[in-house]
């Protein structure tokens, strides 16, 4: 598999990062315009100072032209990777036929590419960038089964663009890149409240429910199945662990989740199929990083520790992504976000934990959002929690006197 580079008109600071420094400029620009790309019945959003930035063809095109829509022939299938290559810089996982079709295009536009072998991707098989969404399964008594992610776990590649209004700083400046870098998207983890409570009690734009944000789905006709994860799977990317899913039989019971201690099971909108959870914990037998564990909240570091974001807004860009039921932040004290075990582990937990994993470190340090029946209940439960922090030593635990 093949990585194609952005090479740019600007020097870009290696230190800040290829998207940071971009976003830089986009900050600088005098005014906030977006540029269509128009191609085979498709299109997709690029901020017009992040084209001009791209190469001097464009920085031309966009400056002397009061239109900012530009039609292509032909090059509908990479428009979207089209779109990570100018936020990020580049992008992984292209076939030869798209690495060729997707340079034939930054060619066009006046841009200077080079290509480079993704040599983990040449021995171990094709790894995404982005969480892999739904997966097709070979049966016996239909052609094809195609399995899909429960809804809470969305595809932003090609609508998720940044209009970065502003280039924040400090640990806001950290939200915003990971938020709009994120693989897995909006909704990372589990539905962390009751499922009697909808989830527009922490977001309030949100639409999803418990039975949203947690139930895989199918097409209506086919039958539900019981899945078991294949035997050989070591080979298949961490974000594509849809693909470690097989079929085994029919199911024609309602779902009733089994008694296990150690693996978590979903089921499907129609509530027949027994589909076991992806994720390596559930499967490998060898729990998370043993080595860091969750500490006291007060000793959460926003340079080193790791987080969780959730929101439902399409890009970190405004002031207002951080105001209350628009987005907030899990922190995970103790946790160092340069950890390789950890970075794995906490991916999982972002991307296949859509329910609660009691045996994860990272479900169980916000359990206390399971119990409250209803809104206020929760809210208390909130201001309760806080308080609890502020009573205990936060390197003991022990609790203060008075």
């Amino acid at each position: 598999m093949a990585v194609l580079h952005l090479q740019n008109t600007k020097k870009v600071s290696a230190e800040r990062g290829y998207s940071v420094s971009l976003l830089s400029e986009v900050q600088k620009a005098e005014s906030h315009t977006d540029t269509i790309l128009y191609s085979d019945g498709q299109s997709v959003v690029v901020h017009s100072a992040i084209m001009s930035n791209s190469s001097e063809l464009m920085r031309n095109l966009l400056a002397s032209s009061e239109s900012k829509v530009i039609i292509l022939p032909s090059f509908s299938p990479v428009l979207s990777d089209f779109v990570s290559l100018v936020y990020t810089g580049h992008v992984a996982n292209l076939s030869v036929k798209d690495t060729d079709l997707l340079t034939s295009l930054c060619t066009e536009l006046g841009m200077t590419t080079t290509t480079t072998v993704d040599k983990d991707n040449e021995h171990r098989g094709k790894r995404s960038e982005f969480l892999k969404l739904e997966t097709e399964i070979d049966i016996q008594s239909e052609e094809r089964f195609r399995l899909r992610l429960p809804m809470s776990r969305i595809d932003h590649r090609g609508g998720r663009a940044l209009n970065c209004g502003h280039v924040f700083e400090g640990f806001n400046g950290r939200i915003q890149e990971e938020y709009n870098c994120s693989p897995v998207g909006p909704y990372e983890g589990p539905y962390d409240q009751d499922p009697q409570i909808p989830l527009f009690a922490q977001l309030s734009k949100s639409k999803l429910n418990y039975d949203k944000y947690t139930n895989f789905s199918h097409p209506e006709k086919i039958q539900c199945k019981i899945f078991q994860i294949k035997q050989k799977n070591e080979d298949i990317g961490d974000l594509d662990k849809i693909e470690t899913l097989e079929v085994v039989g029919n199911s024609t019971d309602k779902f009733v989740k089994p008694d296990d201690e150690h693996r978590v099971f979903y089921t499907c909108s129609k509530k027949s199929c027994m589909i076991p959870c992806p994720c390596n914990p559930c499967n490998s037998g060898e729990g998370q990083c043993p080595e860091h564990k969750i500490m006291h909240m007060d000793l959460f570091d926003e340079n080193e520790h790791a987080i969780s974001i959730r929101s439902t807004e399409l890009s970190c860009s405004k002031e207002n992504f951080f105001t209350f039921s628009r987005s907030y932040i899990l922190k995970y004290p103790g946790i160092p976000k340069k950890c390789p075990r950890c970075r794995k582990d906490l991916l999982h937990h972002k991307s296949y934990h859509m329910d609660f994993h009691w045996t994860c470190k990272f479900c169980k340090l916000y359990q206390y959002k399971l119990y409250p029946k209803t809104v206020k209940e929760f809210y208390d439960r909130e201001v309760k929690e806080k308080s609890w922090y502020r009573s205990v030593c936060p390197y003991c635990d022990t609790k203060f006197s008075g």
